[in-house]
């Protein structure tokens, strides 16, 4: 592009991203690789996602999505802006599941109401004190009204 046509292209390029891009735009997207049941998620499934390792830029680490679950009631803030709780379904037997969700403490009050929510998530082993223990890393949470 010559010097002197960079003024005008600017002023064009500007003017096409405000008619075409909207503030939705900028909204970051998640893509659910598979919906997942709580219950699924057993030592056995982590064994069989362990042999997927390692994960990274050329392999990336599987999104899962679940719908509909509540947090079992101790739900708690730590480090001043995540949740660490225990999820499991609202109309549906499971047994509650270790979750952490980073960065999400906007959604606390929702969450301590039991009050059900959908998840995006990594599955992980989180090794706390010598004990090891499948753990959700939340990535995003949709709240339902």
């Amino acid at each position: 592009m010559k010097k002197e046509n960079l003024e005008a292209f600017i002023e064009k390029f500007a003017q096409f991203v405000c008619q075409n891009i909207d503030d939705e735009d900028f909204i970051p997207e998640i893509e659910a690789d598979m919906e997942l049941d709580l219950g699924d998620i057993t030592n056995n499934f982590m064994s069989n996602l362990k042999r997927f390792a390692p994960f990274g830029p050329e392999n990336m680490a599987p999104i899962f999505m679940s719908t509909s679950v509540v947090e079992e009631g101790n739900g708690k803030i730590v480090g001043d802006k995540h949740i660490k709780m225990r999820l499991l379904y609202r109309n549906k037997s499971s047994q509650p599941i270790e979750a952490i969700a980073f960065n999400q403490k906007k959604h606390f009050d929702h969450i301590a109401n039991q009050k059900d929510f959908d998840i995006l998530y990594h599955v992980e082993e989180n090794t706390w004190n010598n004990v090891t223990n499948i753990q959700l890393n939340i990535k995003d949470i949709r709240i339902n009204l």
